[in-house]
């Protein structure tokens, strides 16, 4: 029999697809022996009916479960109804998310419903769960409760601690006062805590009890750990076979340690009792403390709970009232670890070794501390270790940089150093083997598309070749917004530019619109999103490629596998009408010709200057370059814009009227008049800044060995530039978080490549080729928006209440759709 190899499994973010969306750990990579789950075949048969998602063998649902549980369960009720079955590990389990399912469980069926399952946790720390709120039920839950309810927390009780509650809500509000005398900030999470564990002590105990163990945060954190490991994922809980995996993790050594540390507490409180007892008499009156109470029940031979308690169940009840209002549960994850499987690396790791780092997890390394947002995460990071820092996403080290020197460095100083890219599953399954400008690693291959795509797709006179196109669609925008204005429905500032910028680079890039092929132009931008959604995943391969498999599981190579074949097919559908209308009508190529006319005559002219021909796959990946990367990331920034504009209606006003002022009373704006625009300019500038299309640069890599920084960097490090962090750097900005567009008026910064502290765009030989195409489109469509109609919230809805939270994924939009209330302007 083969040794028993368990443990990784990913716990997926409930947004697993987005590179910056996942929280990230492992679960268990295991061989199955068959038989495990063959002593709950008949439980599972029988909850077979219940609605239920897709379960993995041996973890169960446990996968689907988050850092907070009941958002993941909340979004798991929303696909399969308020009431259903998932499984932890082998214990199926029903999730109640309704009122009337929950008053059936709570009310119309509660006894069926009034025991507790079996915590390992609960029996390690609440001697053999004998509290009251975990035992079981029966008999002895029975008693217990009693004793709660009419003895320790009665209503008599309750107002009998008045004084205690009132003492200690003055010392309290004594400690805020010398604070704020002193202008010291007040820590509001740690003053709550003390107030509640000083009443409690005093309640439970007849005092406090700092002094005798080690002070006030000692006992905190004593309960703090009660709490967090009352809320721990032992796994003999869930897979008793793994029950180990709890001794390895540690788990069984801090439940000992926290009990041996409570019961010493404990047993103190009830000999300081008994002394003062035998010396001062019977303490417990309607004053008494919870101990006396406890105490005195125990001993009084004609109480009417029916037996005498036993210390255990004292010591329980003492423990349940303590830690009542500190109970918090948290799901943590467990791993099993085997050695070698980091061995490739540590060459290099050791080379890197001296760059500043935080603890990492073996095998996922940082990966759990990511959230759904990582530019935010990492940023956060940053703050505590530096811009410079070293990460580890699973086994791969990856270099982060949060400033503007280090930035400059990586794009300019030693541009070429860094001038490849990682390799991507995700790019290579979707952009034809990575053959697109973005995703191609640093080599001749891409100096030819990238030289294909400046001098001949988006150099400034074609940029200026489609100002036809752009004008014709932003009128058609407009169009829509008067229809909606008339009939008073709100404007969707989500859909509207998506559908603007997606009609601009179809007629440039295809030239024409292919909605009625392709099932509309809902089915076209869905395409687009998921495709522009999966270069955003996070693939178990890239990182952890025995983990590949994972991907496989949670459906990611389908997803790509299907998104590739849609928009092949589109793609060649795109290409034979191309060839078709030549084949009919001569060359299509000229000033005015679309990129796939521009492409297709470049392959077949032996005489241009790329080299060799491109090949169809390379032709397939340019031009979904061009679309997809221009689409997804233009209309997120003129959304960005009227939020940011809406929420601020002063300098909403001031460009409204610069705007005005400059166009007078035309009907149409012409690009010419955008150059007078300055504040404009500043806004977009300012949205930018704060909402870079891309938080993330798209990685970089290495090509040689160099020094960066002080630092020796091996070829083949992974380097990825936070150019959200540095856009909000304070030494860089003033009011870095404050959306203040005058800052750009008299100042030369901009996003082009040569301010480093401002990079929405990239720079360097990786920066972004399309600004020029991508900023016409935002000038003219903002300014015609800010022209023709003023803006505001529905409903009476308060600019301060606009949801400004961002979407997980490659680009950062904005999470809720910007639904506004245009009115035409009256000339």
């Amino acid at each position: 029999m083969m040794p028993l190899i368990a443990s990784l499994l990913h716990w997926f973010h409930q947004n697993s697809l987005s590179i910056n969306s996942f929280l990230l750990s492992l679960l268990v990579f295991y061989f199955i022996f068959s038989g495990h789950e063959k002593a709950l075949q008949s439980k599972r048969r029988e909850l077979r009916s219940l609605p239920s998602p897709p379960r993995v063998p041996i973890i169960g649902n446990l996968h689907q479960l988050g850092s907070l549980a009941h958002r993941s369960l909340q979004s798991l009720s929303e696909k399969y109804g308020p009431l259903m079955l998932v499984h932890f590990g082998r214990i199926p389990t029903v999730i109640v998310s309704s009122p009337v399912a929950a008053q059936e469980v709570m009310k119309t069926q509660d006894l069926a419903f009034a025991s507790r399952p079996k915590s390992s946790m609960a029996d390690g720390l609440l001697y053999n769960s004998h509290d009251v709120s975990f035992s079981p039920y029966g008999e002895y839950w029975r008693q217990v409760r009693r004793i709660c309810i009419v003895h320790l927390l009665g209503l008599r009780r309750v107002q009998s601690f008045q004084v205690v509650r009132e003492e200690e809500v003055a010392v309290m509000i004594d400690n805020v006062r010398r604070a704020a005398a002193s202008t010291q900030p007040v820590n509001l999470g740690k003053l709550p805590s003390t107030l509640t564990c000083d009443i409690i002590c005093r309640v439970a105990f007849g005092r406090k009890y700092y002094e005798e163990e080690g002070g006030e945060n000692c006992v905190r954190q004593m309960l703090g750990e009660f709490t967090a490991l009352l809320g721990a994922f032992p796994m003999r809980d869930f897979i008793p076979w793994l029950g180990w995996v709890d001794w390895l993790r540690g788990l069984d050594a801090r439940v000992r340690n926290t009990s041996k540390q409570i019961d010493c507490l404990i047993d103190k409180v009830i000999e300081d009792h008994l002394h003062d007892k035998s010396v001062g008499g019977d303490a417990c009156k309607d004053g008494g403390n919870f101990v006396d109470i406890l105490l005195s029940l125990d001993n009084d031979k004609d109480h009417s709970i029916g037996s005498t308690l036993g210390k255990d169940s004292i010591k329980a009840l003492i423990l349940n009232s303590l830690s009542i209002n500190s109970f918090l549960l948290s799901l943590l994850v467990f791993y099993f670890i085997f050695s070698g499987h980091e061995k490739a690396l540590q060459s290099k790791r050791r080379e890197l070794r001296s760059l500043p780092s935080p603890p990492r997890v073996p095998i996922i390394g940082n990966l759990h501390q990511l959230g759904s947002l990582a530019h935010r995460s990492l940023q956060s990071l940053s703050e505590k270790y530096g811009p410079l820092m070293l990460v580890h996403f699973g086994r791969i080290p990856t270099v982060i940089v949060s400033s503007p020197v280090a930035a400059q460095e990586v794009m300019k100083t030693q541009d070429l150093a860094f001038a490849s890219r990682p390799k991507s599953s995700m790019a290579d399954g979707l952009l034809y083997n990575s053959h697109d400008v973005s995703f191609s690693p640093y080599g001749e291959y891409w100096r030819q598309v990238r030289r294909i795509c400046i001098v001949h797709l988006l150099g400034l006179r074609r940029v200026q070749s489609f100002q036809v196109v752009r004008e014709e669609e932003v009128a058609v925008m407009i169009d829509n917004v008067r229809r909606a204005a008339a009939s008073t429905q709100p404007v969707n500032l989500g859909k509207l530019p998506s559908t603007l910028t997606c009609d601009i680079i179809c007629r440039v890039a295809f030239g024409r619109k292919y909605y009625e092929e392709e099932g509309g132009e809902n089915c076209v931008r869905q395409m687009l999103g998921e495709f522009t959604a999966l270069l955003g995943a996070f693939p178990m391969r890239d990182f952890i490629p025995w983990l590949g498999w994972v991907d496989w599981l949670r459906g990611l190579d389908a997803r790509v596998r299907n998104t590739s074949k849609q928009i092949d097919c589109l793609i060649d559908k795109v290409i034979e009408d191309h060839l078709h209308d030549k084949s009919v009508g001569g060359d299509a190529c000229k000033d005015g010709g679309n990129f796939v006319d521009i492409l297709l005559s470049l392959d077949n002219d032996k005489d241009h200057s790329i080299g060799s021909t491109l090949g169809k796959d390379s032709i397939k990946a340019l031009i979904l370059d061009m679309f997809a990367a221009g689409t997804e990331t233009t209309y997120a920034v003129i959304e960005w814009v009227m939020a940011e504009l809406v929420r601020h209606p002063i300098d909403m006003k001031r460009v409204q009227e610069e705007v005005r002022k400059v166009v007078g009373l035309k009907e149409k704006i012409e690009e010419e008049l955008l150059d007078e625009m300055n504040y404009l300019k500043a806004v977009i500038k300012e949205a930018l800044r704060l909402h870079p299309p891309i938080p993330l640069l798209v990685p970089r890599e290495s090509i040689e060995d160099t020094k960066f920084q002080g630092y020796d960097i091996p070829a083949g490090t992974r380097v990825v530039i936070n150019a959200w962090a540095i856009a909000r750097d304070p030494g860089s900005w003033e009011r870095a978080e404050e959306f203040w567009p005058d800052r750009f008026l008299n100042s030369s910064v901009d996003f082009k490549g040569q301010d480093f502290q401002f990079i929405p765009f990239g720079a360097g030989r990786r920066g972004c080729p399309g600004i020029g195409f991508a900023i016409s489109t935002i000038e003219l469509a903002l300014a015609n928006l800010l022209y023709h109609f003023d803006w505001e919230l529905p409903d009476g809805m308060k600019e301060e209440s606009l949801d400004m939270s961002e979407s997980a994924g490659l680009t950062a939009r904005k999470k809720l759709n910007l639904i506004l209330v245009a009115k035409p302007r009256i000339l």
